[in-house]
């Protein structure tokens, strides 16, 4: 069964991860506004799971309906006293719940395997490189994009990768954005 739950993000990272690196970027004494917020009575409704405490795997948090209210009501008032709430974004999404990996009144978090996110990530460096005009390649943890228009550079790199591909039993010209149907 399919359940809707939302994701905030701020430059497309969550909003909490952006909102830390904001602070640490522009404000004189970071930590203790970020303690500050942290403890607040109005943020700390909500849990940090346990499970974050693995760094050799990324996560992901959503809000269901209720901590999205939640949000909406005590936590977006504070945060929009450092971020513009025009650049706050919220996606409503589906997730099957067999992938959930943690759940608890108000969020869900889901493990994102390296090669969803390394995907993510060349779809984002695809879009960026087409508003510059700029031809590219780019080699991730199970993922790589390109697109040349002429740059001797950008194709001496490509042929790099595809012989180390073949040289591992990769297809070099796998289209995974074909394929699976992702962002091109």
């Amino acid at each position: 069964m399919n359940n809707e739950y939302f994701r905030i993000t701020c430059e497309d990272i969550g909003i909490y991860e952006y909102l830390k690196k904001y602070l640490w970027n522009n404000i004189c004494n970071p930590n203790k506004v970020w303690n500050n917020f942290i403890k607040s009575n109005k943020v700390n409704w909500l849990n940090k799971p346990t499970i974050y405490a693995d760094e050799t795997k990324e996560y992901r948090s959503y809000f269901n309906s209720n901590g999205y209210e939640i949000f909406l009501e005590r936590t977006l008032p504070l945060i929009t006293k450092w971020i513009d709430k025009n650049f706050i974004k919220t996606e409503k999404i589906q997730i099957d719940e067999s992938k959930i990996i943690y759940q608890d009144e108000y969020q869900i978090v889901i493990e994102m395997d390296k090669i969803s996110i390394s995907r993510e990530f060349c779809n984002k460096v695809k879009v960026l490189a087409k508003q510059y005009n700029l031809s590219f390649f780019v080699v991730t943890e199970g993922a790589s994009a390109t697109s040349n228009n002429g740059c001797e550079a950008v194709k001496h790199a490509r042929d790099c990768h595809i012989k180390w591909e073949m040289q591992h039993n990769f297809d070099p010209f796998e289209d995974w954005s074909k394929n699976k149907g992702e962002m091109q």
